[in-house]
């Protein structure tokens, strides 16, 4: 079994914090076609950043935290 190493970046309450506090402002640029305060959103927060951390170079794990709605996100190293 193969124990994958990990560094837990934090919780975030919004997408627009999660992007700006991992400096992917630009992968988020290239993904949606618009900056971050240009975009108005239509799909899910989720969605937006599951498509945003898909595209970064580093490997990520989004988990949503139901009650409180906050996003956690994990760097696999």
């Amino acid at each position: 079994m193969t124990i994958i190493e990990f560094e837990n970046l934090g919780s975030y309450e919004n997408y627009s914090l999660l992007v700006k506090e991992l400096g992917l402002e630009d992968i988020f640029e290239s993904v949606w076609g618009e900056t971050l305060e240009e975009h108005e959103l239509v799909e899910t927060e989720y969605e937006v950043i599951r498509q945003v951390l898909n595209a970064a170079e580093d490997d990520y794990i989004l988990r949503m935290n139901e009650p409180e709605l906050e996003y956690e996100v994990l760097l696999i190293e």
